[in-house]
């Protein structure tokens, strides 16, 4: 039965039902499988499919993103149905909570593969991308972005994204977007697609070069310096890439990070770039060096307690 068709006071009902239990199913596991024993991730699904009223969806997407937390939740969830009805939503005339929603639940499960082989059979990288280009609301354009970053984990997924026109509109939102959030989730969108070389010409081709390297020169914010210095990594595995990052000033904003951030995540991709660029390189090896890189890799050698920031300092000393 149609929630909505049964008037306003039910649907605001049904708005606060699913608004409670996603409070219950963020707060702790247990939570979740209560709720899932009970039979309230088929019941989230069904009134999510069936509902008109915003807040009713908005609710029901927002308690199966926060059930799809873990990975027991996240096979639930898909068993149940629910991957198809949250794709819908993408394109319904639903309300940017609902879209932001919606997204939000697709993001949580395209952490799994199962999960992101039912989002793309059911059209959702196609209809991330539409959405990302349609909306200006900043949560639905970072849920967007991160769902498709955790969908490019996939080789398939990462063609799609491409031919639907996701890496220019990936690569624009990294250059014009206020929102760190937003900058935060493009730029791990970017680097999770640049997973291959086909990709990572395509996208230094679109001008996601440009944006990134700014990104590590000028962000305060380390959510997105981690995923703008991850990203640059990724690129600079192709070798035209490597000289176009250090033709745009990009190893020195990568060096002050080694030198200066105290995030280990910061410190991990950011040594991890000045690696690859420097990877059979002999301008970028120099360059490094010149710019008080590699006395930065080896003091992280020396002191950080991080292993992946060792590991990945000690990698880029090694081809510095």
């Amino acid at each position: 039965m149609n929630p909505s068709a049964l008037g306003a006071d039910v649907d605001a009902c049904f708005a606060h039902f699913t608004r409670r239990v996603a409070d219950l199913a963020l707060h702790s596991e247990a939570n979740r499988n209560r709720i899932a024993v009970l039979g309230g991730t088929e019941f989230l699904v069904l009134l999510l499919g069936r509902a008109t009223d915003d807040a009713v969806v908005e609710g029901s997407a927002v308690a199966l993103s926060n059930l799809a937390l873990s990975d027991e939740g996240r096979t639930r969830v898909q068993d149940a149905g629910g991957v198809e009805p949250l794709v819908k939503v993408l394109s319904s005339s639903v309300g940017d909570g609902a879209q932001a929603a919606a997204a939000g639940a697709l993001r949580n499960l395209a952490c799994s593969a199962a999960g992101r082989d039912k989002i793309a059979e059911h059209g959702g990288v196609e209809k991330l991308v539409a959405m990302l280009a349609a909306s200006r609301a900043v949560g639905v354009q970072e849920n967007a972005a991160a769902a498709i970053a955790n969908l490019a984990d996939d080789s398939p997924c990462r063609e799609r994204v491409a031919q639907c026109g996701g890496l220019d509109l990936l690569a624009t939102l990294c250059n014009t977007s206020q929102s760190d959030a937003v900058l935060a989730c493009t730029a791990a969108a970017l680097g999770n697609l640049a997973d291959d070389d086909k990709h990572r010409v395509e996208i230094a081709r679109v001008g996601a070069l440009e944006p990134l390297v700014r990104l590590c020169a000028s962000s305060i914010n380390d959510s997105v310096l981690e995923s703008a210095a991850a990203a640059l990594a990724n690129l600079a595995y192709n070798e035209s890439n490597r000289k176009r990052i250090a033709q745009l000033t990009g190893i020195e904003p990568l060096v002050w990070l080694c030198a200066h951030s105290r995030n280990e995540a910061v410190l991990e991709s950011a040594s991890a770039a000045l690696g690859n660029l420097a990877y059979y390189n002999d301008m970028n090896r120099i360059k490094v060096a010149e710019t008080g890189g590699l006395a930065a890799l080896v003091h992280l050698c020396e002191t950080s307690e991080s292993e992946a920031v060792l590991e990945a300092a000690a990698g880029a000393r090694r081809h510095g």
